[in-house]
């Protein structure tokens, strides 16, 4: 499952999906960034992250 994650830079806020998952015994992760705020159709954006990863796979 995604989750957000925000980084700090100085006084700024950055924001981040985050996926990790594991494949044969490595675990990858993806991320993408979402901006300075999380935005409102995030279920949308992570059912994206989600289709991108399995379609790689």
């Amino acid at each position: 499952m995604p989750s957000i994650r925000k980084k700090t830079v100085g006084n700024t806020h950055y924001y981040y999906l985050e996926h990790s998952y594991r494949d044969g015994g490595k675990v990858h992760k993806k991320e993408l960034y979402l901006g300075m705020t999380v935005p409102d159709d995030i279920e949308k954006v992570k059912q994206q992250l989600l289709s991108d990863d399995y379609q790689e796979k």
